[in-house]
């Protein structure tokens, strides 16, 4: 470096889109999980979850929520027939054009099937997932919503208010129920964003 000629870094604030796009493609196509998360038992009740272990800025791409594209009716049979004690790792959403989807991660040995709920209101939610395309098929990978802490757990909102663990709240009610469309939660596509 020239004398006299001082480079100042700063620290960005927010990803751009299409740098959040192609990270995410990166990882989804190599299969794997990007560094910089780590499943963590919470307690009895939650069980695990996702926690971060660098800081992310807005808009950065964490994990995709990796398992088995699947039609609703199957989704709904394997609802039915898996074991309690197994856990409920089915993600129904609704693609581009309208097909009802889900996303079966019950067998994925991937970190973004542990990652848990928060309402979209509430501060601990701080990611969000939305959809992208690969090979003509929906993938679900999730994003940072705003600055996210090293040793902050990620949690973005499931889209439903009958989860046993949140109270139904008419504000709650009222926030998603532009979002979900017969029990199946609407993602954003990575173009509307």
């Amino acid at each position: 470096m020239a004398e006299g000629h001082a480079r100042r870094f700063v620290k960005r604030e927010e990803a751009t889109a299409e740098e959040a796009r192609k990270e995410a493609m990166q990882f989804i196509m190599m299969q794997s999980d990007k560094d910089g998360c780590e499943v963590k038992h919470i307690n009895d009740e939650i069980g695990k979850g996702v926690f971060a272990e660098k800081d992310y800025i807005k808009g950065e791409f964490i994990l995709e929520y990796d398992g088995e594209l699947i039609s609703r009716s199957e989704a709904e049979k394997r609802e039915q027939t898996y074991p309690i004690g197994l856990g409920s790792y089915l993600f129904f959403f609704s693609s581009y054009f309208g097909k009802k989807l889900c996303i079966d991660a019950t067998f994925s040995k991937r970190k973004g099937r542990y990652v848990n709920d928060a309402a979209r209101h509430e501060e601990l939610c701080n990611a969000e997932i939305r959809m992208l395309y690969v090979n003509y098929n929906p993938v679900l990978a999730l994003f940072a919503r705003r600055f996210i802490h090293a040793g902050e757990e990620i949690r973005y909102d499931y889209g439903t208010t009958d989860l046993p663990w949140r109270s139904k709240t008419e504000s709650n009610e009222t926030e998603n129920s532009s979002q979900k469309d017969e029990g199946v939660w609407k993602v954003r596509y990575y173009d509307s964003f």
